[in-house]
């Protein structure tokens, strides 16, 4: 750990995968074409998407370059520090007032910024095919969307844009400790969906076989069986909710643990 944490320091940060250097190079493109497209339509609108687009271009800036930044407060500082080109490009970008001028200086900022990994990537094939099997297994990913934004916000910002599989992914590995109270949730959300399904049968029966024949013993039988069917469909619904907040905590305690834990086993040199 020693060793990696000092070649990470002298070298900087480690390089960015391929498969993500093109995520950064797509999901630029897409956003630069809705600025272009709205930027003489809505302008208004295409300032704030231009603001947005400048701070991820400032990102991508370090990224691509394995550049290190303290926090994005001092991303500018740092910038005029390394390369005095792109900093005169972003001042300027800060200054202009006009959307239609403040396009025009973007698409300056992100061929500058984007030159080192190729440009824009206008064409994604691998990346599309990996956004459409996520869309086709949605219905798959409940359960384990009830902890996703937990994750998102714990984990670091480099998997924005990795899509929901890596999420899954990560949130497997610290499941897996506590797999029997996750089963427990699943099947208790499983029963209370199970037992939303006597109450349309009971309705209709209540309306069309009840009622209109004055059945009052079938009446009395029907109102039992909503109460407690309600009843019961409230304990399971309580004790699915416990469980989910119970698992949340855990593994909010198993990640930030692992995180510090990670932070007090490296190099002094590393900070």
């Amino acid at each position: 750990m020693q060793n990696q944490a000092k070649e990470i320091y002298i070298d900087g940060p480690l390089k960015l995968p391929q498969n993500k250097i093109d995520n950064i190079r797509a999901y630029s493109y897409r956003l630069y074409q809705q600025i272009k497209d709205s930027v003489n339509v809505y302008p208004d609108t295409a300032l704030m998407r231009m603001n947005n687009a400048f701070q991820l271009c400032l990102e991508a800036f370090f990224k691509i370059r394995r550049l290190w930044v303290g926090s994005r407060d001092y991303m500018l500082a740092e910038i005029r520090k390394r390369d005095h080109n792109f900093y005169k490009l972003c001042l300027l970008f800060l200054t202009e007032s006009g959307a239609q001028k403040k396009f025009t200086t973007l698409t300056k900022l992100y061929e500058y910024a984007l030159k080192p990994a190729g440009g824009f990537l206008k064409k994604t094939t691998t990346t599309k095919l990996w956004w459409d099997k996520t869309q086709r297994v949605n219905i798959l990913l409940g359960p384990f969307m009830l902890i996703k934004q937990l994750c998102h916000q714990i984990t670091t910002g480099e998997a924005e844009g990795e899509g929901k599989i890596a999420y899954i992914t990560r949130f497997i590995y610290f499941l897996k400790p506590y797999k029997f109270f996750f089963f427990e949730v699943t099947l208790f959300g499983l029963l209370s969906a199970a037992l939303a399904l006597p109450f349309p049968y009971f309705t209709k029966l209540l309306f069309d076989s009840v009622l209109p024949n004055r059945n009052f013993a079938m009446l009395e039988f029907i109102l039992w069986a909503i109460l407690l069917v309600s009843i019961f469909r409230g304990l399971i619904s309580f004790a699915q909710g416990y469980y989910t907040i119970y698992i949340e905590n855990l593994i909010q305690y198993d990640i930030r643990f692992k995180f510090y834990n990670h932070l007090l086993k490296l190099s002094y040199r590393f900070y």
